[in-house]
């Protein structure tokens, strides 16, 4: 994109929230980081509903970039007491689900206005198979579907680390999203790992 590489993923460590961003490089040798996607005025900052991008994937198509965030929704009610400070690591407790931004300058800027809600939602239930959905890889085309393969995760994240270690076993999934175009997606179990 205008002569460089460019890639979207969460960032390190930079206040006062976790946030997406554009990496780029002439030579995939030198990355810089410099355009950034955060929660805006518009989302929670609630302590039991504190949104956060926890990362990004996109793909380019038909002159934008169409990007899947990793939409984060913490409990700050629940905070990890040893990571307390790290960006990314206070609140661990909470649900992923995928949102889509749009950007027609090679994502340095992003609209979120057209779609101010999950795309692929997470699971209502503390123990929903996809409580925890993390952004798809580029799409396959099957006739007029785009098939997104995403992971999915069983109780919220961090649950494995920090939280009903006891009741939920570690469960890591596949699934399949299809969505045709002017529609939203509809996810299905595939697989399921451990």
């Amino acid at each position: 994109m205008n002569g460089q590489w460019v890639g979207m993923r969460q960032t390190p460590n930079h206040p006062p929230t976790r946030c997406a961003g554009r990496y780029a490089s002439k030579d995939l040798r030198n990355w810089t980081l410099e355009h950034f996607v955060y929660p805006d005025a518009a989302d929670s900052t609630g302590p039991r509903y504190f949104d956060e991008i926890h990362g990004m994937s996109s793909i380019y198509v038909d002159g934008m970039v169409l990007g899947y965030l990793s939409w984060f929704t913490g409990d700050d009610t629940h905070v990890s007491t040893h990571d307390r400070g790290l960006i990314g690591t206070s609140i661990g407790k909470g649900t992923m689900e995928v949102w889509i931004a749009t950007s027609r300058d090679g994502g340095k800027t992003w609209n979120r206005i057209i779609i101010r809600e999950a795309w692929i939602p997470h699971g209502a239930e503390q123990d929903s198979y996809n409580r925890c959905v993390l952004p798809p890889a580029a799409p396959l085309r099957v006739g007029d579907e785009d098939w997104f393969y995403c992971c999915v995760f069983k109780g919220d994240h961090l649950s494995i680390r920090r939280y009903y270690r006891d009741k939920i076993p570690a469960h890591w999934g596949l699934c399949m999203c299809r969505s045709t175009i002017g529609t939203s997606a509809s996810l299905r179990e595939t697989g399921r790992g451990s």
